[in-house]
């Protein structure tokens, strides 16, 4: 009778271990879907089950070697089974817990951003728990971009484990492991997924976006791969306000650069690539900024109004680490696409001082989030206007550019500082005329006094500058 009713719990088990771990199968790659709502989706393991036997004893083995199929989840079946599974009439009782191999998933996979199934389409936004555990004939994975988050032993493609214990007993018995073949991760994500899989083996490679290695490499869970490098075999693609850490120049580079814009008004742009305006004046207007100048209305010494000079372009190249305004003619979730191959420059936090008497008007390029704004004095690009920041959890997000002011004193009336849009020729005038303003004498590198028509190196007030 207890045999009987062994037998009976076992069936149950071990057939609830037969169904589907998916919802479909779309190109070879199963996906549960997360959200109709939201339309996600995420990858998942094939399904799983077992060869078992009930022999007349009443106990049970189990065939581990059963192929074709991915058991990703832990087992336990528990009688009188020696070290292999198998019944004798001296087995004791002892509890096995059992891994399968996976032969579904092999060779090398990519996970697409988005993938159909009916006549919906859904985002690929997370690698769900155990989805290539025990694919041991894995080489390679690539994940898209839109991957936010990896599950549990996901990437554990290593092959099988056998357990046994006897009742009472906390020593494991005889074991045997299959090495994992997965020798790289691609990752397309700029920014780095939470990942809650241990690696399957310290020879497998990581590569990232450019731009992104050093995310990695300090980011939780990705730091036990051989090695992190940039992967720069589909081009670039640069996600606006996401750190840009890239420390080698690259070139011949099909670049992207992905930035929403919420209001049609100038805002800060300065990004590590050169382009034609040509690229983007369909949907773009892009600004050079020319100068600044002071106006003390009442003569006491503290520059009332100040005013930042800015020229738009018609034509022309935007300059790679160069602080420039641009300014969407729509709004909505915009694309800088390059019509042909060019540099991507390493990360270069560069600034731009211009004169206006004895105050230094400091505009610097970041591409790394600024924070402390307020207690730093800084001035950055919002609503359309150049403002100073108004509190310290005020954050600059990187690929912009913020303005500093040194020497000099600035009145409380000139910190909202007003942009006007000049043709090329006012603008070169205006800075000249800014520069003329003060009358601080003019020495060349020799120390000679030099009058205003001079061109070329000159000291002012102890500055160097290019007249």
């Amino acid at each position: 009778m207890k045999a009987k009713k062994l037998f009976f719990l076992m069936f149950v088990f071990l057939s609830a271990q037969v169904a589907s771990a998916y919802d479909f199968i779309a190109d070879g790659i199963c996906y549960n879907i997360l959200s109709e709502e939201e339309k996600t989706v995420e990858v998942t393991y094939y399904s799983y089950n077992y060869n078992y036997h009930h022999n007349t004893t009443g106990n049970y083995y189990i065939d581990y070697t059963h192929t074709g199929y991915n058991f990703s989840s832990i087992l336990y079946i528990s009688g009188k089974m020696d070290v292999e599974g198998q019944y004798t009439e001296t087995s004791q009782f002892v509890t096995y817990k059992y891994y399968t191999l996976c032969y579904y998933y092999s060779g090398s996979v990519v996970v697409p951003q988005t993938v159909s199934y009916g006549d919906k389409e859904y985002t690929v936004t997370r690698i769900g728990d155990h989805a290539f555990a025990e694919c041991r004939e894995v080489t390679d994975i690539t994940l898209p971009m839109t991957i936010q988050s990896i599950g549990e032993s996901a990437l554990n493609t290593y092959g099988l484990y056998k357990h046994g214990t006897k009742t009472g007993d906390t020593t494991w018995g005889n074991y045997k492991v299959y090495d994992s073949k997965l020798s790289t991760v691609t990752v397309l994500s700029p920014v780095p997924p939470s990942n809650q899989s241990t690696l399957p083996s310290t020879t497998c490679d990581l590569y990232v976006p450019l731009g992104s290695v050093g995310q990695y490499s300090a980011a939780e869970g990705w730091t036990g791969f051989n090695h992190i490098y940039a992967d720069t075999s589909n081009g670039v693609t640069l996600i606006d306000a996401t750190a840009y850490t890239n420390n080698t120049d690259y070139s011949d580079m099909s670049v992207s650069y992905v930035r929403t814009f919420n209001n049609t008004k100038w805002q800060a742009l300065y990004v590590p690539f050169a382009f034609d305006f040509s690229d983007v004046a369909g949907e773009f207007d892009i600004a050079k900024i020319t100068g600044f100048s002071g106006v003390d209305s009442n003569n006491d010494g503290v520059t009332d109004k100040v005013t930042m000079k800015m020229s738009k372009m018609s034509s022309g190249t935007v300059k790679a680490n160069t602080p420039y305004l641009i300014r969407a003619k729509s709004t909505g979730a915009k694309t800088i696409s390059l019509s042909s191959p060019t540099t991507v420059k390493a990360a270069a936090s560069n600034s731009v001082t211009y004169y206006v008497g004895d105050m230094e008007f400091i505009i610097t390029g970041t591409y790394q989030k600024v924070t402390n704004m307020k207690t730093a004095g800084y001035y950055a690009v919002s609503g359309g206007s150049l403002c100073p920041a108004n509190s310290d959890a005020a954050v600059l997000s990187p690929y912009r550019w913020y303005l500093s002011i040194e020497g000099g004193s600035v009145g409380a009336k000139s910190f909202v500082m007003e942009m006007i849009e000049e043709d090329e020729v006012t603008a070169v005038r205006s800075v000249s005329e800014s520069f003329g303003e003060t009358s601080a004498p003019l020495y060349n590198i020799a120390g000679q006094s030099v009058g205003k028509g001079y061109r070329g190196l000159v000291i002012r007030n102890g500055k160097k500058y290019i007249k």
